[in-house]
């Protein structure tokens, strides 16, 4: 009897220990924490109207707060840890886990500047359709994420034209100035309206423009004021030449298939909820970064519909150049032709 008892007792002894440690496993691994470093191309938020706050400082302050502190970040503006150029690369290789950034980098993944494709559409709704409804957004998701980086969730930010310090009504007026040259796509096409392109960062461009090394630029119309543009350009165009101009949040796949499917999940919902008030954010800003210019003595040049058009055929040397890129951009631009044909 003496024998048996000991024997269970024991066995009792060792089940307890073990039960233990499976707990006290399964603890560690519900409590375990990340905190990422986030890398924004872009300065500040003045106003907490602006996009890029839910985009970035409102996406990170929900995420914080709904996986209990278990997700926290170190925010950095203005490419402060890396040129933008390299931004990318940092964020693929997880030295840098998470981005806010434009659709840069064509020239690495060429489906990127599918965004930058001129006139590609006419507000928000259509080119939110063409990203989460059609193949658009499927190809250049996958495009991505085979090169390392995981698109979170998108933010327009606002409409995109020319700002200038002269005025420009007719493609003519470009012939001879220097603009910023937001991606490759465009060489071509600012070439044939004779423009000089000048490659500066997003973080430059004021001082570029207060400098005079810059004539204009193509930029959203919200940061006339937000960045003081309007102190630096006493020009801006209407319709724009992107509407909206596509930003969103990206994040090192390796570094997102490290997280808890709870934790990715809690990602996931705050940047769908993001995406909804940066959809409705983007166009009040257009809306009143263009009551904002006039106020702040920057003259809206608003075009005719013959003069509009005359942009628009200019800008054909772009989807074609980019559909004879790859099999991906071809197929892109047939389906965008195919969703949203073009007005002739």
């Amino acid at each position: 009897m003496r024998c048996r008892a000991f024997v269970l007792l024991m066995m009792s002894s060792l089940l307890i220990a073990c039960t233990s440690e499976t707990a006290s496993t399964f603890s560690e691994v519900e409590e375990e924490s990340f905190t990422f470093t986030f890398s924004s191309a872009f300065s500040p938020i003045s106003n907490e109207y602006e996009p890029k706050y839910y985009g970035i400082d409102l996406f990170a302050e929900e995420v914080e707060k709904r996986s209990e502190g278990r997700i926290q970040f170190d925010i950095y503006y203005s490419n402060q840890l890396v040129p933008q150029g390299n931004l990318l690369d940092a964020i693929a290789s997880g030295t840098i886990d998470m981005g806010g950034h434009g659709s840069y980098w064509g020239d690495m993944i060429p489906t990127n500047d599918v965004f930058w494709l001129p006139y590609i559409s006419d507000g928000e709704e259509e080119l939110m359709h063409l990203v989460r409804d059609t193949e658009v957004g499927e190809i250049f998701e996958q495009n991505l994420e085979e090169y390392g980086v995981k698109p979170l969730f998108y933010w327009p930010s606002s409409a995109n034209s020319f700002m200038t310090n002269q005025e420009i009504r007719v493609p003519e007026d470009l012939n001879g100035t220097m603009m910023r040259l937001p991606t490759g796509l465009w060489l071509t096409w600012f070439q044939e309206l004779g423009i000089a392109p000048a490659n500066v960062a997003a973080s430059e461009i004021y001082e570029a423009l207060q400098r005079g090394t810059m004539d204009g630029t193509i930029y959203p119309y919200y940061t006339l004021d937000t960045n003081n543009y309007h102190e630096v350009v006493d020009y801006a165009t209407y319709p724009p030449v992107i509407d909206p101009v596509m930003t969103f949040t990206t994040i090192s796949l390796d570094k997102w298939n490290t997280l808890p499917e709870d934790l990715q999940q809690i990602m996931l919902d705050v940047g769908e909820e993001m995406e909804g008030k940066a959809i409705e954010a983007s166009k009040a800003q257009t809306k009143d970064s263009l009551q904002i210019a006039e106020e702040k003595d920057v003259t809206v040049t608003h075009f005719s519909d013959e003069e509009w058009q005359r942009f628009r055929d200019s800008s054909d040397v772009v989807w074609d150049e980019f559909a004879s890129i790859s099999d991906d951009t071809k197929r892109m631009v047939e389906v965008i032709r195919e969703e949203l044909p073009l007005e002739e």
